[in-house]
């Protein structure tokens, strides 16, 4: 997955989530300019990623599939809602949990494009 492609699915996440860019930028605490960028394929950090996927999990959306290929926009399908009890949250929070740790190696990959489009 290139720059260009993951800024495509950046994009296809918030226009799910139905916010603007501004709104978007908000609720993972950067600017709306950097989001622009983002999306065009250019700029952000690997906080920036890890909030994008933070907020698609607290969406009840499943965050990690971001990075699935090939992708499709309804691996990101919502996930049950309802009340959690304490053992399904635990679950819930330790499913968070291993995909941040299996994607950890992708998240290096996408900080070194990031890293390679500053400076050049």
């Amino acid at each position: 997955m290139d720059m260009l492609e993951f800024g495509r699915r950046v994009q296809l996440a918030r226009e799910l989530l139905n916010m603007t860019q501004k709104e978007f930028a908000e609720a993972i605490n950067t600017r709306q300019t950097l989001i622009s960028r983002l999306e065009k394929g250019f700029g952000g950090t690997c906080q920036n990623i890890f909030n994008i996927l933070n907020l698609l999990n607290s969406k009840g959306y499943i965050g990690k599939n971001i990075f699935n290929e090939p992708f499709k926009l309804d691996m990101l399908t919502k996930k049950n809602a309802g009340t959690l009890s304490f053992k399904r949250a635990l679950k819930s929070v330790s499913e968070i949990k291993d995909s941040l740790h299996e994607n950890y190696e992708k998240l290096v990959l996408v900080h070194n494009l990031f890293e390679e489009q500053v400076s050049s």
